[in-house]
């Protein structure tokens, strides 16, 4: 088993990014897609879960993005504080990774605001 981390932070309000929607997939050599979680972020914008390690496959972890946006907007337009967003959005924040059988854990940080986002990998 390895252990999948992420830490996401909100570079437009400079905190975390509570309660994003995560999810992670898995794609065999033979290009089979299955899901391996769907979680929501703590309200520190963390997750951590357990895969199960597979040779020559591919791990994609989805961030949505827009969604969460969608919330805070919504959320700061009840308190009158509006982060309105005038431009176009990214919908979601797509990262593959490959991970190594003597690995025992991936962390995937990430910065993000309605436009652009940095994502570094670390083991």
């Amino acid at each position: 088993m390895i252990k999948i981390s992420s830490h996401v932070l909100d570079s437009v309000i400079g905190d975390h990014a509570a309660y994003i929607a995560v999810s992670c997939y898995l794609t065999d050599s033979d290009n089979n897609r299955q899901q391996l979680f769907n979680v929501i972020a703590s309200e520190h914008g963390r997750i951590e879960e357990q895969v199960i390690w597979v040779e020559n496959a591919q791990y994609e972890l989805v961030f949505q993005c827009a969604e969460y946006f969608e919330s805070r907007n919504a959320s700061a337009e009840d308190e009158s504080n509006s982060l309105s967003v005038t431009v176009d959005t990214l919908q979601e924040i797509v990262v593959r990774l490959e991970l190594n059988e003597t690995s025992d854990r991936c962390h995937v940080p990430i910065m993000m605001s309605p436009q652009a986002y940095s994502v570094w990998v670390s083991g």
